[in-house]
């Protein structure tokens, strides 16, 4: 809003108004600007009835019509505000101070490190950094122009745009006429129609109902990336009314979870899904003195990974397929390409040397661009590139499940919790893909860092009719965790103790009993190391929780237009080995320089820096002298597991250490080496190995497994700080402390970075992240930077501390170098800022019922509610 006044004599003899950003164009409010002028700035009724005049020419201004992405009580209140903030300006009653966040901002990183284990343990730079920085370092989307830019084609994805409806013709006629050199389509599926199980096809077949907009019914080639998309969009693609599809029953379309829940559009109820139970939840509810119960809903999340869905594919000789993409899946590739074009997996060689991120979006999400590259490559015989731009790649690819979640909880005066019951609600978008077991994980992860003796939490799966949905950076648990805390707050104002001696009443202590699964699989023993208490004691007082708890409270005594909020947060998250299976190949030349190459995706995680670090420490070769290679399913990546979970790097440092391993022990029996520090140096070694032809080559492959659930727990503890306009609903994070078990971390720099990166993308979540899709067509409406708001530089803490835990070790059975997972955790613990948020809309007399995520229109309208 935009307001000017000429005073006179202490009152306004001319005024002119304007809003813009509420409304779809700056419009200017004569109405307004002449009320003010016949109104004394100072009188609280003349104000009161300048702000209703503004309120009803920002109705006539279609401030009060619906929209999806802002809500318009929001608009409305929001404008009125800015007026009421001119007339507290003017009075001399502040209203002209905005929230502070200086550009700079300060913070901490504070480690121990192991002398007798470097390079490991130290801060190291990763690998490429210095040419991700310069901007030479080479993309799957940079792979094309660089190799076979005359030959070339490139790919653009054309989309369904009618779910409910059956897909009737696809004409090509405007394309061919604009250039369009050749397509692919259903119909050049030979082989399999499928990229998921039966569950999901590549191109959606003439007859087929549409499940979603933005599902593939086709690809277009054009001899340039920036008309191919023109192209894309000038395909006629028809449809015939709803009804009965010839291959499948029609139902009408569903967009949201809220209105599957309602119809019962279920697709995996709770006998199909894991849940996790102890002792008698029924008897436990009925016996506590106190309750709470309801539901609680979170939202969506996009991936919003630096490096859209990216695949070039080329055909060589013999009929050999050489496929680069952006996946976080590469086995995974190779079998999708190779049943699509029926040959055998040893055709099909799929490389990598990064991938611009993932977060879990590309470890099936990919299979589009790879599937429909490949198939359209063996069809022209030309190498074919396809890279969706951010638009289309935000409407392809679904992301984080919304969930709702129904709760019923019973406690005591104390604020001890006797029993828990959780029902969840989750929503998978058109196809299964990854989200069973996102849900699975939002259970398994459930019981959060609180020992409850009666627990039951189980989930229910629906389908609808988005965007398929998929795993994205600590799937489920993210949701299941917060809303976990959100109750233990509840409780605390409930019963009115500080929600500090709720917590610490109820968290779990060395030989507590975890739930079990439904089948009797115990979900992991907390033995002997449960560092909760020591995060959770050393956040206290290294991060002087105290005082910046006796701040926030003088701070909101003297102010009523600002708000502060602080809230601490515990997590406890379960990390597992068991199921992946990553090889690292170690080749050493005569020259005593070292290559190694491994099956786990660089996806900007610093897994190929930790693997050089680890062959380094175990070789006993400077890192300079290590190169890596990249990823490739003909040279180093045979029949190997997804990248993901965060325990990826862990399970390929552990490979790289096995196949070191043969390499010495072929060392010490024929040249005596004895490793760093013994009486034959390392090149020696190697020369005479070379001399007596012993092989210098050799694959490490690990493939852990443990006989519970989680291998072993990372715990954190977190404190956040805010600050809160009651009038705009803006917020700025003052401070976040971090307290992080990371055992012996494998690289200070890497992983202090991981907790940082994963925290900030959390605040994306739970502050500003919203996914919108259209309530008539399920069409993503928050489908750019302009509509969808990740964080951005004012929004990372204005003081960031992470202080890892010093002289800790992992110590449970298959740990790697006694080191801890960083990917995942810190993204929990990013709640603790929405509890903060919450904390100081309470203390502006606002309400606990908030929104996540906590946009901020969401966070005004909270301010108005009452508690």
């Amino acid at each position: 809003c935009f307001f000017i006044a000429r005073f006179e004599s202490g009152k306004i003899a001319a005024a002119t108004v304007a809003v813009g950003g509420t409304t779809k164009y700056v419009e200017s409010c004569p109405r307004t600007a002449q009320a003010m002028v016949k109104a004394a700035p100072d009188e609280d009724t003349a104000i009161s009835r300048v702000l209703q005049v503004f309120q009803n020419e920002l109705i006539d201004l279609g401030l009060n019509e619906e929209d999806d992405l802002t809500r318009k009580e929001y608009r409305l209140l929001a404008s009125r505000n800015c007026l009421l903030k001119f007339y507290l300006y003017a009075n001399g009653e502040g209203g002209d101070e905005s929230l502070e966040r200086p550009v700079g901002g300060k913070g901490l990183q504070e480690f121990s490190i192991n002398l007798e284990s470097l390079p490991v343990t130290a801060p190291v730079t990763k690998v490429g950094a210095r040419l991700q920085a310069s901007g030479e370092a080479i993309y799957t989307h940079d792979v094309a122009s660089v190799t076979d830019p005359r030959s070339t084609l490139h790919g653009a994805l054309v989309f369904a745009q009618e779910p409910g409806k059956i897909l009737a013709s696809i004409d090509y006629s405007k394309a061919r006429r604009m250039g369009m050199v050749e397509h692919v389509d259903a119909r050049d599926l030979k082989h399999s129609k499928y990229i998921k199980d039966g569950d999901e096809k590549l191109f959606l077949e003439v007859g087929d109902a549409v499940p979603s907009v933005g599902f593939p019914v086709a690809l277009v080639l054009f001899k340039n990336e920036e008309d191919a998309t023109k192209i894309a969009a000038a395909v006629d693609v028809k449809y015939n009314s709803s009804g009965s599809s010839s291959r499948e029953p029609q139902l009408p379309p569903v967009y949201n979870l809220v209105d599957a829940m309602k119809l019962k559009r279920i697709v995996a109820g709770v006998d199909e899904v894991a849940s996790i139970h102890k002792g008698d939840v029924k008897c436990g509810l009925a016996n506590s003195p106190l309750r709470l119960s309801g539901m609680t809903s979170t939202g969506g999340q996009k991936h919003l990974y630096f490096e859209t869905q990216s695949a070039v594919c080329r055909v060589g000789e013999g009929g050999e397929v050489e496929m680069r993409s952006s996946t976080q899946n590469l086995s995974g590739t190779q079998t999708l390409v190779a049943k699509l074009l029926g040959i055998g997996n040893s055709k099909v060689v799929v490389k990598q040397k990064r991938a611009g991120g993932g977060y879990g979006g590309k470890i099936s999400r990919s299979y589009q661009v790879s599937g429909s590259a490949a198939v359209a490559a063996m069809k022209t015989g030309r190498t074919v590139a396809v890279v969706n731009d951010r638009g289309m790649d935000l409407q392809l690819i679904g992301g984080r499940e919304p969930q709702i979640i129904e709760y019923d909880i019973g406690f005591d005066e104390q604020g001890k919790i006797h029993a828990v019951n959780f029902l969840i609600h989750c929503e998978s978008g058109s196809t299964l893909d990854g989200s069973l077991g996102d849900l699975a994980m939002s259970i398994l992860w459930m019981d959060h860092v609180y020992s409850v003796d009666n627990f039951l939490c189980q989930g229910i799966l629906y389908k609808t009719n988005v965007s398929t949905n998929t795993s994205c950076r600590s799937p489920g648990n993210m949701q299941s965790n917060f809303v976990y805390e959100d109750l233990v707050h509840r409780i605390a104002n409930k019963i009115g103790k500080s929600v500090r001696e709720v917590q610490e009443l109820n968290f779990y202590q060395a030989g507590d009993v975890l739930p079990f699964e439904k089948d009797g699989t115990s979900l992991g023993d907390l033995g002997g190391e449960v560092n909760l208490q020591r995060c959770w004691r050393e956040l206290w007082t290294k991060a002087k929780v105290e005082e910046k708890q006796r701040a926030v409270d003088e701070f909101n005594k003297a102010n009523s237009l600002k708000k502060r909020g602080i809230a601490n947060m515990p997590v406890k998250y379960g990390i597992s080995g068991s199921g992946y299976k990553q090889q690292t190949r170690v080749l050493v030349y005569e020259d005593g320089t070292v290559r190694v190459g491994t099956s786990g995706a660089e996806i900007g995680q610093g897994l190929a820096t930790k693997v050089v670090q680890c062959c380094s420490l175990r070789l006993g070769v400077d890192m300079a002298k290590i190169e890596v290679h990249e990823s490739d399913t003909g040279n180093n990546t045979v029949n190997n597991g997804v990248t993901g979970g965060s325990a990826t790097s862990e399970v390929c440092c552990q490979a790289a250490l096995n196949a070191c391993d043969v390499l010495l022990r072929r060392l010490k029996e024929c040249a005596g080496y004895e490793g760093p520090g013994g009486s034959v140096s390392f090149e020696d070694a190697v020369s005479t190995a070379v001399d007596t032809g012993v092989s210098l080559s050799a694959d490490g492959w690990s493939n852990p497994s443990c006989a519970s659930e989680f291998q072993y727990f990372v715990w954190v503890a977190t404190c956040a700080v805010v600050e809160l306009d009651v009038l705009s609903g803006e917020v700025v994070v003052l401070s976040a402390d971090i307290q992080y078990d990371c055992g012996e971390q494998l690289n200070a720099d890497i992983d202090v970075g991981q907790i940082e990166g994963g925290f900030v993308m959390g605040l994306g979540y739970f502050l500003s992240e919203k996914v919108v899709f259209d309530k008539e067509n399920g069409m993503l409406k928050s489908a750019g930077t302009w509509e969808y708001k990740p964080p951005g530089m004012l929004d990372v803490p204005a003081e960031f501390n992470v202080r890892l835990l010093r002289n800790v070790a992992n110590n449970a059975k298959g740990n790697v170098l006694r080191s801890k997972a960083v990917g995942e955790p810190p993204m929990v613990s990013s709640a603790s800022v929405w509890l903060a948020v919450r904390d100081a809309i309470v203390q502006a007399g606002g309400s606990m019922d908030l929104a996540c995520p906590a946009t901020i229109d969401e966070r005004l309208l909270a301010v108005t509610k009452s508690k």
